[in-house]
């Protein structure tokens, strides 16, 4: 049976490339094989979030990946 897990938070890098940028799931762990995030938000609106993968995504079955202690 399959999970329904939701975005709890983007942590983004910073700097001009924000490589590094995670985004946490809703049970702790981490999206994998995210390659681009943008955050749209506007004064009384619901923010837009738009998580680009990587596009070999699928074919490697990647799973989120264990939650990052940050080591």
């Amino acid at each position: 049976m399959a999970r329904q897990l939701s975005v709890a938070n983007i942590e983004y890098a910073g700097g001009k490339s924000a490589k590094g940028t995670k985004v946490k799931l809703s049970d702790g762990s981490y999206l994998a094989g995210v390659s681009f995030v943008e955050t749209t938000v506007g004064v009384d609106q619901v923010a837009e979030v738009l998580i680009r993968l990587t596009p070999d995504f699928e074919d490697k079955e990647i799973r989120p990946s264990p939650a990052y202690d940050g080591r």
